[in-house]
């Protein structure tokens, strides 16, 4: 027995719910779970720009580590002993943050991939037109207005429109006529700024995390560039005025000097040719001032200076001394004195005799004081504690992070929407996905409602 000749062939039902590799696929790819990674990254990162960070070293310069816990404290307050559990006091190195970070890459990875496929797939010509993608069915009507009428409405819209050759004869035959109704590629194309984007951030926040470093004080003196971490780098200080309350500091051979004021914090310039900030920001905490302080005998014979029981003697001492410091204490052990120097009124020096301790000399400080067969020599001087920080991301979360907000702003605008309209004679199905796009299928019938009550 032969088959009427307008049979319609049968078309491949809606995709469902029910494959297992489909449903980790789209559970691991949710923009719920994207969004939810990216925002721990988020805080964790502004926490890290927030808060206080621990000393690299950790304990092993108890000063830092003791004016950081203090600082720590002031800051958080309360919630001091829950941001130290999360290490939110130490960002860089938390490990649950890099598997955070890590899990976000791989997720954001394959939805690009994902995506630059769906574009280039969606170029190409392919044998069935209406294949279904990751569309559900949302709607089964025998009311529906005919395509060409849909065409013209979601063309108005701005929506590329595809559809099955002579969809009229088809509908009037009772044979399969068909529509796919989509934003690409423009709208993927959105979609992939934003995925590039957040991967060149998390690029930024792994190149810090991993290259980059934190100093929270570090003296420097004008004599000699002092290395910051481990000899990577030279800090110079080039000029100090006290009056003012600033220095001008030069990182060897990276960049151009920096001015900046006591509080104040500065991004080095790394090149004449392309003033741009990068990467290094110091911050000016404090002006030391101090003396280089050196001692000779009657004959001009240099002395010896001790600094402490754990420093050899030296010729020549650099002595600074903090605005809260009463003093530094030396002795000159071949004169048999000590030598104490403050900055009380302006620069005072006194001597002791050793073992006596009777006071041989209090006085301002000057260029040289005697003392019996012993000249003092004082050479005052200005050092600075600086804090520093090199990020080499910084640039990457910059132009990552600005791509990211733009592709955002574009996606929220125009999402990525795709349908696929099949009409069998008597009835229509609607298969869609995408954002907001029940919303479009739900203004589609109501217009068909619509239009049969005013007929």
């Amino acid at each position: 027995m032969s088959s009427a000749p307008n049979t319609p062939q049968p078309v491949a039902d809606a995709l469902e719910q029910r494959d297992p590799w489909r449903d980790a696929w789209q559970a691991a790819t949710h923009d719920v779970l994207v969004g939810s990674l990216s925002l721990i990254v988020a805080v964790a990162l502004t926490a890290g720009y927030l808060l206080p960070q621990a000393p690299a070293g950790g304990t092993a310069d108890p000063l830092s580590y003791s004016q950081w816990q203090t600082q720590a404290r002031a800051v958080a307050g309360s919630f001091f002993d829950g941001a130290s559990v999360l290490g939110l006091f130490n960002v860089a190195q938390a490990f649950w943050l890099r598997i955070v970070i890590a899990i976000l890459a791989v997720i954001l990875g394959l939805r690009l991939i994902d995506r630059v496929a769906r574009m280039a797939s969606s170029r190409r010509r392919r044998g069935r037109g209406d294949a279904l993608r990751d569309e559900e069915r949302v709607r089964v009507t025998n009311k529906a207005t005919p395509l060409a009428d849909i065409v013209v409405r979601l063309r108005k819209r701005r929506y590329r429109v595809s559809q099955s050759p002579q969809p009229e004869q088809a509908e009037a035959t009772g044979g399969t006529a068909w529509l796919v109704i989509d934003r690409a590629p423009v709208a993927e194309l959105f979609s992939i700024v934003l995925h590039i984007g957040l991967l060149i951030a998390l690029a930024g926040v792994v190149l810090n995390s991993t290259q980059g470093w934190e100093v929270a004080r570090q003296q420097v003196d004008t004599e000699s560039p002092t290395a910051l971490q481990r000899g990577k780098l030279g800090l110079q200080l080039v000029a100090v005025d006290d009056a003012a309350q600033t220095a001008v500091l030069n990182a060897q051979g990276v960049g151009q000097p920096v001015v900046l004021a006591v509080g104040a914090r500065g991004a080095m310039v790394w090149s004449t040719q392309l003033p741009l900030p990068c990467c290094l920001s110091l911050r000016l905490n404090e002006l030391i001032p101090g003396y280089h302080v050196s001692a000779i005998d009657d004959a001009g014979r240099p002395l010896t200076i001790t600094v402490s029981s754990y420093a050899e003697p030296v010729r020549d001492v650099l002595l600074t001394i903090r605005r809260d410091e009463p003093g530094r204490l030396v002795s000159v052990e071949s004169a048999s004195m000590a030598v104490l120097v403050s900055e009380d009124k302006g620069g005072r020096v006194q001597v002791y005799g050793v073992p006596s301790g009777k006071v041989l000399t209090d006085t301002a400080i000057s260029a040289s004081i005697v003392i019996s067969a012993t000249t003092l020599q004082f050479r005052p001087t200005m050092s600075v504690v600086v804090a520093a920080q090199y990020r080499p991301g910084d640039v990457f979360l910059w132009v990552g992070g600005v791509l990211a907000v733009l592709g955002l702003l574009a996606v929220a605008l125009w999402p990525m929407q795709r349908l696929v309209v099949r009409n069998h004679g008597y009835w229509t199905e609607f298969y869609a996905c995408g954002r907001g796009v029940r919303g479009v299928v739900r203004e589609l019938l109501t217009q068909e409602t619509t239009q049969q009550h005013d007929n």
